[in-house]
């Protein structure tokens, strides 16, 4: 009885709105524990960080959107439903937060990827503990930012295929390879004492309210966590929650990034006091598309509009999110010695536990598409006509996972919340837990698709209709995870469910990409001009290698007058993964062209000399040249380095 109150509560309450990316090679660092209930008085709060790319070849397919490609779609050897991509606007990358205190470890990892599969949590898993032995599956807390311009081809289900590419096991093993690469960098990294400072503040430009099926309604609160290097010297980590759906690019774009959340994380960096890694990760976004603060960018005529208008958008998106950290960066509130506690359990949920029966819910494995998954804003949704999910598609056990970090609680939600059902659990978590206040962090640990209260999942439309358990789908996880919340914070408390084990990890289809040797490489195509005006959009191309293996890195670096030296904006450098430099390549002969047995791989970037949007360098004025770095791929399978630098470009 007491789990089907806090079912009906969750239904019916709402709160009041108010570094480097590579990754050295490390020694495994000393084990620290994991356990989450029943830790001995805190010690020194201790952290590291790490970040690197992900797996994501220029040309693989995005995984967001239902595409249907037209007839001379781009294609790539790394694209099968959907059409390749033609531009990097930063290549996707991997983060990582790790923090202990002696006796509780957690490492947050957030992922440039459309959603987090509970199969790609068990493969990171895995490979850590074969690779170093540590057994992570308690400390570890993996998320997505939900990029739409994110790779694909990572998630396996039936489904699957026709939101994200098909499944191919080749990039998802090389995805986790790369996550536990960063991973095992942050366990092996020097540890720094450190300090947590914890603030809220509210911006209501940066998302709006999508769903037009329920009443109007948006929580604009952003939480903020300083990580500041206890000696005082400087901030090592800045973690914002928030909520907006990172959709401002199309499919037709082709775009490969991190799309709004990634610039967020770009402008937030170089607008802070000093270096610092930056970490977005999502709350309540399933409602909450991207905003478009037009003042920041719209007003100012000094400087041309970007070559793809769609930048000033999104730099006007991170714009808003620095003003608004800055705005409270004086006024965190440190926690004095936070006691540290975790845990993540496996959630059962299927038609029993649900409690339906069939005038509730017909679909016994579950469903979705109910209403047929279009927008119902005028009202009048069938959601009894669903896709039935045949027998073990839908998933019967559900990872979820409680953080208690002093008097601040942080639950994990496998989903896209909507905001009603998450200021619901927000409340209940306050009220059970007794905690200051509460992160919420969506798609984090798995993945079913949306979470909204029963009420909002029977009005229909697109939001509804990907959901894989119906109308108790939602309330079911939110109550789990207040229950949880209750229980880190009070042990005695037992859980209101029978915790299920993880499903161990079996592989799918899908076979490696052996890389095209190239004909050339480390050769400059196109060269700066030797004088440019501020603003202007200049292009630098060289061939290189194979996408599957290269993903050059690309530095602006300014004369001093004396030497050569790293160009920043603020205490960011100026380079290919943020929002001045994008990438794009020519294959020839062209990938259609499947019988060529050797290409040429000509790689362009190009330099904005100046953004629109409010931003420190705003415009470029000096001598710069760019520098290139990366790989090219050989007969037999070899692998070259190759470097190259432009020529110098005057800007007065």
């Amino acid at each position: 009885m007491k789990r089907l109150a806090l079912i009906l509560l969750l239904a019916t309450a709402c709160q009041k709105a108010e570094p480097s990316d590579d990754v050295p090679v490390v020694e495994p660092a000393p084990e620290t524990g994991t356990s989450a209930t029943d830790i001995e008085p805190p010690g020194r709060l201790q952290a590291s960080v790490a970040a690197g790319r992900l797996t994501a070849p220029l040309g693989i397919s995005t995984g967001g959107y239902a595409q249907s490609p037209g007839v001379g779609s781009p294609t790539s050897p790394f694209a099968d439903l959907f059409q390749a991509t033609v531009t990097q606007l930063h290549p996707p990358r991997v983060q990582v937060l790790h923090l202990t205190d002696g006796a509780t470890r957690m490492l947050w990892v957030q992922t440039d990827l459309i959603g987090v599969q509970g199969r790609l949590f068990d493969l990171v898993a895995d490979k850590v503990e074969a690779r170093q032995g540590t057994d992570i599956r308690q400390a570890l807390v993996l998320m997505a930012n939900h990029t739409h311009s994110g790779p694909g081809h990572i998630f396996k289900q039936l489904i699957a295929a026709q939101v994200t590419d098909t499944y191919n096991e080749a990039i998802a093993d090389a995805m986790a390879e790369r996550i536990a690469d960063a991973v095992i960098a942050a366990l092996g990294a020097e540890l720094v004492d450190v300090r947590i400072g914890v603030g809220a503040a509210t911006n209501g430009d940066m998302h709006r309210d999508r769903r037009c099926e329920n009443p109007e309604h948006t929580t604009d609160t952003m939480a903020v966590l300083r990580v500041d290097r206890k000696d005082g010297d400087g901030t090592l980590a800045l973690i914002m929650n928030y909520s907006m759906h990172p959709t401002v690019f199309s499919p037709e774009d082709g775009m490969l990034g991190g799309d709004a959340a990634r610039s967020v994380e770009v402008k937030v960096e170089e607008a802070l006091p000093g270096p610092a890694m930056v970490m977005f990760l999502q709350s309540w976004g399933g409602d909450m598309g991207p905003g478009d603060p037009k003042p920041l960018y719209k007003d100012d005529t000094t400087w041309p509009r970007a070559p793809i208008p769609t930048y000033d958008r999104l730099e006007a998106l991170g714009s808003s999110a620095a003003q608004t950290v800055l705005g409270i960066w004086d006024d965190v509130r440190w926690l004095d010695s936070p006691t540290l506690a975790m845990r993540t359990v496996h959630l059962p949920i299927d038609y029993d536990t649900l409690g339906y029966d069939a005038e509730m819910f017909a679909h016994e494995s579950g469903g979705i598409l109910c209403g047929l998954g279009q927008p119902a804003c005028e009202g009048g949704a069938d959601m009894t006509a669903c896709l039935a999910l045949p027998p073990g598609e839908a998933p019967d056990r559900v990872r979820l996972t409680t953080i208690r970090l002093g008097d601040v609680a942080i639950v994990t939600l496998p989903g896209e919340p909507l905001t009603p059902l998450a200021d619901a659990l927000v409340a209940e978590v306050l009220e059970r837990t007794g905690a200051a206040s509460v992160m919420v962090l969506g798609y984090a640990q798995d993945y079913l698709g949306y979470l909204l209260q029963p009420d909002d999942w029977q009005s229909g439309g697109y939001e509804a209709g990907f959901n894989f358990w119906g109308p108790n789908q939602g309330i079911h996880l939110a109550a789990g995870a207040a229950d949880l919340a209750e229980h880190v914070f009070k042990p005695s408390v037992e859980l209101a469910f029978t915790p299920l084990p993880a499903v161990p990890y079996e592989p799918g289809d899908g076979a490696a990409y052996a890389h095209a040797p190239t004909t050339a490489y480390g050769a400059t195509v196109v060269d700066l001009p030797e004088d440019a005006a501020a603003g202007d959009v200049l292009t630098y191309s060289w061939t290189g290698g194979d996408p599957w293996v290269d993903s050059p890195s690309v530095a602006l670096q300014v004369h001093d007058g004396e030497d050569w030296r790293p160009a920043t904006a603020g205490p960011r450098p100026i380079d290919e993964k943020g929002y001045r430099i994008s990438l794009t390549l020519d294959v020839e002969p062209a990938w259609a062209k499947t019988s060529a047995k050797e290409r040429t791989f000509t790689w362009s970037a190009e330099l904005r000399t100046a953004v629109r949007a409010p931003a420190p360098a705003q415009a470029l004025k000096g001598q710069y040249r760019l520098v290139v770095n990366g790989i090219a791929g050989l007969g037999g399978g070899e692998l070259v380095t190759y470097s190259l630098s432009s020529q110098p470009v005057t800007i007065p």
